[in-house]
């Protein structure tokens, strides 16, 4: 999953509204994208023209058109990227080239993984952390049960 996909889909899950609508309709209908101008789009996706503009540069992008530009070319190397992914690895591999190829996706999804912290974001999020008088933890699996033995 790219960057930007792995940003538009954190902003479906915990944008506002205009933000979700947009990255919902972006991540569900890639293919329709390609034809589509900032007024198409914003009519498709339930939003004014302005908004689209605003998401695009609030992405990072000087406009619509440059947004559309990297959100296809990215589209396209997943599309791409996942082929690949799956054309490497075969029945006649070796245990060592399957740990191999296993440990360099491992690699990329670390890496992907880093490239979406914000240390702004999780500054904040320390010091609300620090002077909350309650934390509250959710897990599961025995994994996490470790966890237990430093809580209080």
């Amino acid at each position: 999953m790219s960057t930007l996909t792995k940003k538009l889909e954190n902003l479906r899950l915990q944008g506002k509204g205009t933000e979700q609508r947009l990255a919902h309709y972006l991540l569900e209908n890639s293919d329709n994208i390609a034809s589509m101008n900032a007024a198409e789009l914003a009519q498709k996706a339930g939003v004014s023209s302005a908004s689209v503009i605003r998401f695009s540069r609030q992405m990072g992008y000087g406009g619509y058109p440059e947004f559309k530009i990297d959100y296809l070319s990215e589209e396209k190397q997943q599309k791409s990227s996942s082929d690949i992914l799956y054309a490497n690895l075969a029945k006649t591999d070796s245990t060592e080239q399957i740990i191999a190829k296993t440990g360099h996706l491992f690699t990329t999804a670390i890496q992907d993984s880093i490239a979406l912290l914000d240390a702004a974001t999780i500054d904040l999020l320390a010091e609300k952390m620090i002077s909350a008088k309650r934390i509250v933890l959710f897990w599961c699996g025995r994994i996490c049960d470790r966890c237990e033995r430093y809580l209080p």
